[in-house]
């Protein structure tokens, strides 16, 4: 069978695609590398804008250096651009002193808030040399806001609490003497210038009283020691007893204190006693009274360090230290130094600790905390609100340590002298100038990369809470260094927030934040800081939110509340900013039973005072971000989506053209084929009866053609 009468029954080649098809698929191929290109071009181009909002939100935030713009704005937020920042306290009121010392429950009423615009100031600002650190030092300026205020709060209004001076002081005593308790510490402490006032008011209460006698009298100073030394006074008789005997009954009267330890009331004279007798026995000085008065006044020289009156006690405890070890170094020094006879120094130091101890009334005890309460320095005082935050300065301290003296809380300034004055710490954080991932990180506080009151020492981390790295999400923990803790504090993501329209991730405190067992931390949810601050002081949330709540059974107080008093930062996530916050915080001090005076105080945590720093993005603030960062944002977005959306489509599309194309040409294929088969059986079975046929015929050849053929 040829080829031609094979075509002829329509057994042929394959044909080529009609030229419609061929188009369609070659569009269809088109669609395809489209829209491949167009995914990945969407990608790159939505990176490449990522990329300059990245640039710009970097250069925005970056710490600026002197050069720039923004420099003197980040100096100091006193303008009126920057975002306003306050500070509102709210105080504690003991309200039941009394039964406290007793034994009973604090009673606890809250004043506040007393509201404080803060106003910042940096100074001795200096960038190493590639910009990407910057150190100084800062102050903070607080004015007081009546109108966001507590209706009819002034700062003048009194506040009884606990003082944390008092319990500052007994710290520094507790290592003083060891084998005895902080108080009795305290009272040697204050010896030698109760004495001096008692020698200073004695000389004077004779002077005025008895001073129209002229020279009928010895001198005031020879009658202060005769009654010292001697016990003669007010026992003379006569006329000078009649004088001198109501100006002892003064003296006691309007001191609350008889020297020797005897309490009397006002009501009237209380019989024969030593009434202001130092010492019951005889010293056993010289006859002479010029001797003795000599060998008085050596004693009683405040200017000689060895004195009575001149010691420092905190330094060099010599007539305590021979109190207590008689016949030891310090006993033979004064022997020597005040030529006296062991009876005579024998019988000075069982007068000094008989007019400390307990068992005897010693009258110095009752002088000491007579003259504490007068300074109004005790355990518990009554300040103005002014004084507890701000001016406060406690006179006890300043007896024992002038540099501690001042016990306001806070530091209102209002120059840089002023701030070097109150000892100005320095802060270096990390600029974000050369790693934007870096930025606020701090990097050292007062000069060391370590905090060393704790065992073993911290590394000084995390960011000052206002600006994180960009890019935040919520499944990261954020870190800050506060340097009233000293220590850097982890936040944990607690939920989305819209502040003004701003999308952003608020972040807490995690319940293990103060843990026991870690630094010096012995009160679940509580920052124990005595190794810092010198004094039982506890940091924490306010009322004790998220604390043990074992606290809330020791005081009288409001039951935390998670919206009043949470700490919380929102954080913009795009920017790394911090756009609105609430940092609470609570000062609360550990009060114990002492050995001399608050033998039955109640033993608890005492909350002071909280306070809530807060700021938010002003409106107009908010709507300029919303306008530039959202709106590029979205134009991110909607260019992502057009061409990854675009490019899908094309390629969707040039998918199904394709596979519909080429599912056709199938479909032709195999019709065509079925048609071919169809016509090869007809032609195979049309050959078939052509051969039937042919077998048919004779198969001789006629005889006349045979012969034809042959010639």
């Amino acid at each position: 069978m040829t080829d031609k009468k094979l075509k002829m029954i329509g057994y042929s080649d394959r044909k080529k695609a009609t030229p419609a098809s061929s188009k369609k698929l070659k569009q269809a191929y088109a669609a395809i590398i489209l829209g491949l290109l167009l995914i990945p071009g969407g990608l790159l181009v939505t990176n490449v804008i990522q990329g300059l909002i990245d640039d710009e939100i970097a250069d925005f935030i970056k710490t600026p250096k002197p050069s720039d713009e923004g420099y003197n704005d980040w100096l100091s937020d006193d303008h009126p651009d920057a975002i306003p920042m306050y500070t509102s306290f709210y105080m504690q009121n003991l309200t039941n002193p009394q039964e406290t010392c007793a034994g009973e429950k604090p009673i606890f009423t809250e004043i506040g808030p007393y509201t404080y615009r803060v106003y910042s100031y940096k100074y001795d600002v200096s960038f190493n040399d590639d910009y990407s650190e910057v150190t100084y030092k800062s102050y903070s300026r607080y004015v007081y806001l009546p109108e966001l205020s507590g209706s009819g709060l002034s700062t003048d209004d009194y506040i009884s609490n606990i003082n944390p001076g008092y319990l500052g002081v007994l710290d520094l005593m507790k290592d003083l003497n060891p084998s005895i308790g902080p108080e009795e510490n305290l009272v040697r402490a204050m010896f030698p210038s109760v004495l001096a006032q008692v020698k200073s008011m004695f000389q004077d209460m004779i002077l005025e009283m008895v001073g129209p006698l002229g020279g009928a009298l010895p001198p005031a100073e020879e009658i202060f020691f005769w009654d010292w030394a001697e016990d003669n006074f007010p026992h003379w008789g006569g006329i000078f007893e009649f004088l001198l005997r109501p100006m002892a009954k003064d003296l006691i009267d309007e001191n609350g204190v008889d020297i020797d330890g005897i309490l009397y009331e006002s009501t009237g004279w209380m019989g024969e006693a030593d009434d202001l007798s130092i010492i019951d026995s005889d010293v056993d000085l010289p006859t002479d009274l010029a001797n003795n008065l000599t060998k008085c006044q050596d004693l009683w020289e405040s200017d000689n360090p060895l004195s009575l009156t001149g010691m420092d006690v905190m330094e060099n405890p010599i007539w305590f230290d021979a109190a207590d070890n008689p016949g030891g170094a310090a006993y033979q020094t004064l022997l020597d130094t005040f030529y006296l006879t062991p009876y005579q120094l024998m019988a000075i130091l069982d007068w000094l600790l008989a007019s400390i101890d307990e068992n005897e009334n010693g009258w110095l005890r009752n002088v000491c905390i007579k003259q504490i309460s007068d300074w109004e320095s005790d355990l518990i005082t009554n300040r103005k609100v002014e004084e507890w935050l701000f001016t406060g300065v406690d006179v006890l301290i300043n007896n024992v340590d002038p540099s501690m003296a001042k016990v306001g809380i806070f530091t209102s300034c209002e120059s840089e002298w002023e701030s070097e004055f109150y000892g100005a710490s320095s802060s270096t954080f990390n600029t974000g100038q050369t790693n934007i991932n870096d930025i606020g990180q701090y990097v050292k506080y007062n000069g060391e990369s370590t905090i060393t009151v704790w065992d073993p020492d911290v590394e000084v981390s995390g960011t000052g809470g206002t600006q994180f790295a960009p890019g935040v999400t919520n499944d990261e923990r954020l870190e800050i260094f506060i340097p009233e803790f000293l220590r850097p504090l982890e936040l944990v993501y607690s939920k989305d927030v819209t502040v003004k329209g701003v999308s952003l991730l608020r972040y807490i405190l995690p319940d293990d934040a103060f843990t026991v067992g870690e630094y010096e931390d012995d009160k679940a949810g509580l920052a124990n800081m005595q190794v810092s601050y010198g004094a039982p002081v506890y940091l924490g949330q306010p009322h004790f939110f998220g604390a043990d709540p074992s606290l809330l059974d020791d005081v009288v107080i409001t039951p935390p509340n998670q919206d009043e008093h949470q700490l919380y930062i929102d954080v913009e996530p795009n920017t790394g900013a911090t756009m609105a916050a609430k940092l609470r915080m609570a000062i609360n001090l550990k009060v114990e039973q002492t050995d001399f005076w608050y033998q039955t105080i109640k033993s608890a945590i005492y909350p002071i005072f909280w306070l809530e720093q807060s700021a938010e993005i002003p409106d107009d603030l908010a709507s300029m971000f919303k306008d530039l960062v959202y709106m590029v944002l979205d134009i991110k977005e909607y260019l992502y989506a057009g061409f990854v959306g675009g490019g899908a489509a094309l390629l969707s599309l040039g998918i199904v053209v394709t596979t519909t194309q080429r599912r056709k040409q199938k479909q032709k294929k195999l019709e065509k084929f079925e048609m071919q088969k169809k016509e090869f059986f007809k032609y195979k079975h049309e050959l078939q009866k052509y051969k039937e046929s042919k077998m048919a015929l004779p198969q001789t050849i006629p005889k006349k053609k045979k012969l034809e053929s042959t010639k």
